[in-house]
């Protein structure tokens, strides 16, 4: 998986019209099987589905209530609205999964990891958005690779209604994309007319989530950052990937592993993006949640950062080690 994460358009969009593999195809339908088990289950008591899904729903509806994206998807979420419940869940989730397939084609990843891990179950359970915005993010990628600034600045535009993956990440690709910033100021064009029009059709959106976050906090026991057991300290995670000197895909899988490891919240989906990275078999990392019916949200929370640690290790342990040899001698 070496140097799978490139800028040159050539090898992203030959990855892209290749066949699908065998590996790919198992993957794709082993998430495909997802969707039907979760509507088998869905009747059963005390088993909720879809309670994002209905959260974005609803607020389409002008039920904005643990609501906390930004308000340009609102649209999107209309759309939904009158599909019918089956049918919109259904598509809503092939998005999902279409997003995570693309995005490793594009990124270079182990496409099939993520499409069987348990992030993305989970964001197929709930109808999250998280496999979307990763899509959006390597949309963002290929129109940057290609010089598509107007795809990209849709891909950036949806992306970053969810800010602590779509927003990051996509700054993160913005900072490591070749063509220089006197280009990819185009990219900014759609993202800006979005939040322009948005702020036009509603006005206060962005101090109204602002006080709602405030008062009523999102959900974070899905939350597997370090912020909940030190606090602020975990933004030093960050200094070695912005320090050392580092390939752009080492660059990159650091960075995204600081922010899971270091922001104040980072729920286990936003994984997704990451595994859609060159990241190899550790990409299997993210299965430790398929023993959340045992060991509970506490144990994923302990669990899935000491795993993340050992990703963030394997990438800068041995730089920082021979530039210290260096040094020495």
């Amino acid at each position: 998986m070496k140097n799978r994460f490139t800028t040159d358009p050539a090898i992203i969009n030959t990855r892209l019209k290749a066949r699908l593999s065998r590996s790919e195809f198992f993957g794709l339908t082993i998430a495909l099987a997802m969707i039907g088990l979760i509507f088998i289950i869905a009747p059963y008591p005390n088993v909720f589905p879809f309670v994002d899904y209905n959260i974005f729903v609803n607020a389409s509806q002008g039920n904005v209530i643990y609501y906390y994206y930004a308000y340009w998807l609102l649209p999107i979420f209309s759309i939904l609205h009158w599909l019918p419940a089956p049918l919109g869940i259904i598509i809503w989730d092939m998005l999902n999964i279409g997003g995570i397939w693309f995005a490793a084609r594009v990124f270079g990843g182990r496409g099939w990891l993520a499409l069987v891990s348990y992030q993305m179950l989970y964001t197929l359970f709930v109808g999250q958005i998280a496999g979307i915005v990763v899509g959006c993010l390597a949309l963002l990628w290929w129109g940057l690779a290609n010089r598509k600034w107007h795809w990209a600045g849709v891909g950036l535009a949806i992306a970053t209604a969810k800010y602590q993956l779509g927003g990051l990440g996509g700054l993160f690709l913005l900072s490591l994309a070749t063509p220089a910033w006197r280009e990819k100021w185009r990219v900014f064009i759609v993202p800006a007319l979005v939040a322009v029009v948005s702020l036009i059709v509603y006005p206060l959106w962005i101090v109204e989530e602002f006080q709602r976050i405030q008062t009523i906090p999102p959900n974070d026991w899905g939350s597997i950052t370090l912020w909940r057991w030190i606090g602020a300290w975990g933004l030093l995670l960050f200094l070695p990937p912005l320090l050392v000197p580092l390939s752009k895909e080492k660059r990159l899988i650091g960075l995204l592993t600081a922010a899971a490891l270091a922001l104040p919240y980072f729920q286990h989906t936003d994984l997704l993006l990451l595994f859609t990275m060159p990241i190899g078999w550790f990409a299997l990392l993210g299965s430790a949640g398929y023993g959340l019916p045992i060991w509970g949200w506490y144990g994923m929370q302990i669990t899935v950062p000491i795993l993340l640690l050992v990703l963030y290790g394997t990438i800068f342990i041995p730089k920082i080690y021979r530039l210290w040899q260096e040094n020495r001698v």
